[in-house]
């Protein structure tokens, strides 16, 4: 939502793009003052490695003072104007800047010093929530000062107000004018500090920010009024002065007020629907990481990603940190080894024990990386970046020009249209409309397990016209399926296979694990020691122990292409083989989850439906009446899947993919809605944009027709926002509104908008019948 370009920095002495380590400033006391952010331990806390040429790294800068839309268009043009910073992202209810930077042409320190000097100084030491926090109590203080000053002066005022005819003229008028600057100058310089700083800093810089025209108001009304008390014609303007900073100070601690309302809505230790193993005495049992606390012991499988920090008690494999540091070179890692959270575990089952407490904005930074991004060339959005990026030029323009016409007629009404059409004008509504309506459907789709990645998912829910579903572990429940063994296996032979099982997180696996251990009594510590693992997505697994090779997976996989064959019992077949000997298979029915057979009929009426699976066409059978012969498809690796979301995609689709977590990262990254379902595993992918707890999913329907209202509402907001700056600017520049009115009109605009967006939402959420389900199983 650009205003207006940053400024080129100065280039007599370097040129960044000739010279990059010469165009380096000389250092200052601000960059002094931020040296410490250049240390190599700091920057192994608080970055990451971006990588690509040089040394990049990702921050999330936390500024407390970014408060409106015009701050996120101007922070997220720093790439094309700042050396060394290739990507700049806004989070303003959080009021983060996140970017990607070279810190060899552009070392943090430089960075903080040149978004102090615009007029956004970081914080470091706090969080968002306590920066916000002060900001708060520094707006309170402020209003408290206006209010204080506009209440007084509309009491000195008071006979003004009546017209008393022993007051006009009299020595009261000019010592209550006197007494009135002395109240107004606090209210100009304290409460209204924060408009001063930030216009200054803008036009300094040479840009317009919405507080540009604000404070030219507040200039308009303390010099005229000044210039009344000093020249003795009467008390001035001085209430309408403190009225507006009071008005407007109320609409700043309403929005950020607002803003914080969000940001507690995605408290992500409250609701993360992300489950993990945790090993007691009793036996394994499936837990909320919400739950883990320091020194709980937990099972991590294939795949799977730590969600603490800890040490490995029990097994042995490889750490792929690719998510962490962008290298994607596994670290060997075996008892005893020191483990960190984002870290995917590649090998047999290990176990852990939790040193640290479990941080979920750890695998939220994950969720949240540039990598994972998806930019969308439709979003409604764009509008309102194009429309921010021109508001306050034109409102300048139109308040000259409303000024100059006064002023050619003499009406008398020159400043009441000048100061009013500068004041009345308001982005701010236009900027709530997404972030609180996206966000107010946000914390609506908590309720139904649905976690999303940011506001913007909800756009993406709204506009998904096709959806692909992985089937087992997605449409097929892993707890009641049945497991029937066709094999001719020693006991020994048994428990390689279990220990295989055991060791992988596929609901398959799970299952003939699961029946294994239960059917002889097993236990954990019954299983051998796998000396190798390596699991094949969409193929099966190959382990090695003591000499023995197993592998256990599809016929195809097992016994080779050309034994590829049909399941006659129109049940999953994996099979499995010792040391390249056939020892059967076991036959597995998965039942479908509960209500997912009517939810895909509805489905079907509005989406175009496809079945990808990696499993063989055994139970195509079942799918057939849900999806039809042409939609589905089987035998599917991770690259087919991908390839079919990517042809969709191209013949003018827009995908949602369904799958989990494990298995369908690449497919759930590659879709325009990436939709990790999450039942007791801990199926946790940055790659997707969405995490579905399984009882949601027979309200997948529901849940897209809600997006779609969601996104209804924030047409109307616009309509509502453009109708009442059209329709204030018509009265102000034709002298009819007093700035303290215009002041007032300014906040109550951004709560209609709030007001219509919670009204609308939760009729919206009613409406799709999402209030008639039950999500608790």
């Amino acid at each position: 939502m650009a205003i207006a370009e940053l400024p080129v920095p100065d280039t007599t002495d370097h040129c960044p793009l000739r010279e990059p380590q010469a165009s380096l400033p000389d250092t200052t006391p601000l960059e002094v003052k931020w040296a410490h952010l250049d240390q190599a331990s700091y920057l192994a806390d608080h970055t990451r490695p971006a990588g690509g040429v040089g040394r990049r790294v990702k921050a999330t800068i936390l500024l407390p003072t970014m408060h409106c839309a015009s701050c996120v268009g101007f922070l997220e043009k720093l790439p094309s104007k700042l050396p060394g910073v290739s990507e700049a992202l806004v989070d303003l209810p959080r009021k983060q800047l996140k970017v990607v930077l070279d810190v060899d042409i552009m070392p943090l320190s430089q960075l903080a010093a040149h978004l102090t000097r615009l007029g956004y100084p970081p914080d470091f030491q706090a969080d968002a929530h306590e920066a916000n926090r002060r900001e708060m109590r520094a707006i309170v203080g402020r209003l408290a000062v206006a209010g204080f000053g506009f209440g007084n002066i509309m009491l000195l005022a008071l006979a003004d107000y009546v017209e008393a005819a022993s007051f006009a003229g009299t020595e009261y008028e000019v010592v209550f004018g006197w007494i009135a600057l002395l109240l107004a100058t606090p209210v100009m310089v304290y409460s209204g500090s924060s408009y001063w700083v930030s216009a200054w800093k803008a036009v300094k810089d040479k840009r317009l920010n919405i507080d540009v025209p604000v404070a030219i108001g507040m200039a308009t009304i303390f010099v005229r009024s000044a210039m009344d008390v000093l020249a003795g014609h009467g008390m001035g303007y001085f209430d309408s002065l403190a009225g507006l900073v009071f008005f407007l100070l109320i609409g700043k601690w309403y929005q950020n007020r607002t803003y914080n309302s969000l940001t507690h809505e995605r408290t992500y230790e409250s609701w993360f629907p992300v489950s993990v193993v945790r090993l007691t005495a009793t036996g394994p049992e499936t837990v909320r990481i919400r739950h883990l606390q320091p020194g709980d012991n937990i099972r991590i499988h294939n795949g799977e990603i730590l969600p603490a920090d800890g040490k490995i008690i029990r097994g042995h494999g490889a750490l792929d940190r690719s998510f962490i540091t962008g290298e994607s070179d596994p670290i060997p890692a075996q008892m005893g080894s020191a483990v960190e959270a984002g870290s995917r575990w590649t090998g047999p089952a290990m176990d852990m024990r939790v040193d640290t407490p479990v941080a979920t904005s750890k695998l939220t930074r994950l969720w949240n990386a540039e990598a994972f991004d998806k930019t969308d060339a439709m979003s409604i959005a764009d509008p309102v970046n194009r429309i921010s990026g021109i508001f306050t030029p034109t409102i300048l323009a139109v308040a000259v020009i409303a000024a100059g016409v006064h002023l050619y007629l003499g009406t008398g009404l020159a400043w009441h249209a000048f100061t009013a059409a500068l004041i009345v004008a308001c982005p701010c509504a236009l900027a709530l409309s997404i972030p609180f309506t996206y966000g107010s459907a946000l914390r609506w789709l908590g309720r139904a397990g649905a976690f999303l990645k940011n506001v913007m998912v909800v756009e993406k829910l709204a506009r998904v016209d096709a959806l692909a579903f992985d089937k087992t572990g997605t449409l097929t429940h892993a707890a009641g399926q049945t497991t029937t063994p066709h094999t001719h296996t020693t006991m020994p032979e048994a428990r390689l296979a279990a220990s295989v099982a055991h060791s992988s997180s596929h609901p398959l696996s799970r299952g003939i694990a699961q029946h294994l251990m239960t059917t002889n009594g097993w236990s954990d510590a019954d299983l051998p020691r796998l000396d190798s693992f390596a699991e094949i997505p969409g193929k099966g697994i190959q382990a090695e122990v003591d000499g023995h090779t197993a592998l256990l997976g599809s016929r195809r996989f097992v016994l080779g292409p050309s034994q590829a064959a049909r399941s006659s019992t129109g049940a999953t077949e994996v099979h499995l083989a010792i040391d390249g000997q056939h020892l059967g298979h076991f036959a597995l029915h998965k039942p479908l989850r509960a209500g997912v057979s009517d939810e895909l009929k509805r489905l079907r009426s509005h989406h175009e439906l496809h079945l990808l699976s990696g499993d063989s066409d055994a139970e195509a059978s079942m799918f057939k009446p849900l999806f039809g012969a042409d939609a589905m498809r089987f035998e599917q690796s991770p690259a087919d899947k991908m390839a079919f979301i990517e042809a969709l995609q191209a013949s003018g689709h827009r995908v949602a993919m369904i799958g989990d977590g494990l298995n369908d990262a690449g497919a759930l990254k590659q879709a325009d809605l990436g939709v990790a379902l999450v039942d007791d595993l801990y199926a946790f992918s940055p790659a997707s944009d969405m995490i579905l707890h399984a009882s949601g999913l027979r309200a997948l329907g529901p849940m897209l027709q809600f997006a779609r209202e969601a996104h209804k509402t924030v047409h109307w907001l616009f309509v509502i926002s453009l109708v009442y700056n059209v329709i204030g600017l018509g009265f102000a520049v034709q002298g009819l509104l007093t700035p303290v009115v215009a002041a007032i009109l300014m906040p109550i605009s951004s709560m209609t908008v709030v007001g219509v967006a919670l009204v609308r939402t939760g009729w919206a959420w009613r409406k799709a019948g999402l209030a008639r389900h039950n999500f608790s199983n």
